[in-house]
């Protein structure tokens, strides 16, 4: 009688790599299959979120306003060849209560030129939050982001990224 050898055995008998052309898993229904690294990078993009843009102009890159909305953006921002990127890190969520929390921070530490360098804007009312960014961007999201090219409302607040 032939032995059983489960997917579990046969993945402990492998050799770890760092770099490979296929991976191995298996699918909903639990039956072996193997994936391209280009398409499990597709597949693993489109889970997390990008979001890019090569247009130095104004982008409303959040706009949300449901209770118990989150959204996690990570990446570079940068205008023009001759300014520093900046590195940023932006979250902002609206609480069951409609109450609504922003957070945006500059992880690099480079100054940014306030005439020609990147520029973020925020608006925080009534369980709604919109944020703008002036550049262009690479970004990592923690879900799905519909960027609308658009000036940032009048009353948006300017964040100091050299603060």
């Amino acid at each position: 009688m032939a032995e059983k050898i489960t997917m579990k055995d046969m993945l402990a008998n492998l050799p770890q790599k760092t770099d490979v052309d296929t991976v191995v898993g298996r699918d909903a229904s639990g039956n072996p299959v193997y994936i391209k690294k280009s398409d499990l990078a597709q597949v693993v993009a489109e889970l997390i979120g990008t979001i890019a843009n090569n247009s130095t102009s104004w982008h409303k890159i959040v706009d949300i306003s449901s209770n118990y909305s989150s959204v996690t953006i990570f990446g570079s921002s940068y205008t023009y060849q001759n300014q520093v990127p900046a590195f940023l890190h932006i979250f902002c969520g609206i609480y069951s209560d409609g109450k609504a929390l922003i957070n945006i921070e500059k992880l690099s530490k480079t100054s940014i030129n306030n005439n020609y360098g990147v520029k973020v804007k925020y608006k925080k009312e009534d369980g709604h939050i919109q944020v703008w960014l002036y550049g262009s961007f690479n970004f990592l999201t923690s879900r799905k982001l519909n960027i609308v090219d658009e000036e940032p409302d009048e009353d948006a607040i300017d964040v100091n990224l050299n603060a």
